[in-house]
């Protein structure tokens, strides 16, 4: 591993073409590039190598693992109890990593995008900064306080995980929010728009997930 390390992007077999932040914006000599059985082959296409490829290589080509001869790898048993994602984010927790990026398209399995919500929140609980990104979409957990840069002109949707939660105020949104309590039984908290290039959100209470779109 990359001694010094502190972010880890996973590509995960759906990984899109382009993600939200570009991956111009990896640090491929500092960062670690997770593998998660067939995102190797978006790593592939890409042209980088990867510092570790995990997972149950059930939908992962031979001839493309062969490429990669000197790549530390990790295979599980097909029959297990997590996914090849989470496998790699018990990987990222037991080895310390401060940053987990999932890379994913988010599309075809909906159960698939659940469970990345579920990796989320152990990231999360575990305090590592943790999100998801597609081509157009980036998924995250607000702190109590969030001061967000770079998503003017997105569309933001807000949701309550685990229960009720309250936002006590905000800055930068079309539609403030303030002393706004949301339930995870309604989507008040869908369709904001983010109009200045620095945002606020501060919540009261209550852990909220949040989605912004290009």
């Amino acid at each position: 591993m990359k001694k010094e390390a502190d972010i880890a992007w996973l590509f995960t077999t759906t990984s899109p073409k382009e993600i939200f932040s570009s991956y111009k914006n990896i640090d491929f000599s500092k960062d670690l590039i997770i593998a998660v059985d067939a995102g190797l082959e978006r790593v592939n296409k890409l042209g980088i190598e990867p510092d570790l490829i995990i997972g149950d290589m059930d939908t992962l080509s031979p001839e493309l693992l062969e490429q990669y001869p000197d790549t530390e790898k990790i295979k599980y048993d097909i029959q297990k109890n997590h996914t090849d994602t989470e496998l790699a984010i018990l990987w990222c927790l037991e080895h310390n990593l401060k940053q987990v990026v999932i890379i994913n398209g988010l599309t075809n399995r909906f159960d698939h995008s659940l469970g990345l919500l579920q990796n989320l929140a152990l990231l999360h609980s575990k305090n590592v900064t943790a999100r998801i990104e597609s081509e157009r979409q980036v998924v995250f957990f607000l702190t109590n306080k969030s001061h967000l840069n770079g998503y003017e002109g997105c569309l933001l949707s807000l949701f309550p995980y685990g229960g009720d939660a309250t936002i006590k105020n905000s800055e930068g949104l079309f539609f403030p929010l303030k002393n706004l309590t949301l339930s995870p039984l309604h989507t008040r908290g869908i369709s904001n728009n983010v109009i200045s290039s620095s945002i606020t959100i501060e919540l009261d209470k209550g852990l909220i997930l949040a989605i912004f779109t290009k």
